[in-house]
């Protein structure tokens, strides 16, 4: 699952992730798209990145233009 399209832009854009961040990016994203996301419990990092992959346009474009990375200090890397 790793040769996605949507794992291929996530790592470009954020670097390795855990599962934790990606989850919790996927939850604002849901809120925002009103796309449902399953409880954590349902996922593990292939069928998230499954997720990703499946909305891949509509959640790209939400995260290319709002989503910013920032470090400890708050500065937009």
């Amino acid at each position: 699952m790793t040769n996605t399209k949507a794992y291929e832009k996530l790592f470009s854009r954020f670097g390795e992730t855990t599962f934790n961040e990606l989850y919790s990016l996927a939850q604002v994203l849901s809120n925002i798209t009103n796309i449902p996301l399953a409880d954590k419990c349902c996922f593990n990092y292939e069928t998230l990145l499954y997720w990703y992959d499946k909305h891949f346009e509509v959640l790209w474009s939400i995260i290319k233009e709002k989503i910013d990375v920032v470090d400890d200090d708050g500065k937009v890397l």
